[in-house]
């Protein structure tokens, strides 16, 4: 199968048959995952910048963060 057709077959992790990839299945047929750089309001992520670092704006928990301030960390 195509990804994007409804049917997940082995290369793929998940396939919701559509093209969002806001929600918990990617338009790549991945599941949803902080760092891949969606934003999933689903399952609580505020900011996603594509990767898993703190420190730069947006956690490795997809929460925004306060340069500088203490406890965004």
């Amino acid at each position: 199968g195509l990804c994007g057709d409804g049917l997940a077959d082995d290369r793929e992790q998940c396939d919701d048959g559509n093209a969002d990839s806001h929600d918990l299945c990617t338009n790549g047929c991945l599941l949803a995952a902080c760092g891949d750089g969606f934003i999933q309001q689903q399952s609580g992520e505020q900011c996603d910048d594509a990767n898993a670092q703190d420190g730069d704006g947006c956690s490795a928990q997809c929460k925004p963060e306060q340069q500088g301030d203490c406890g965004d960390r």
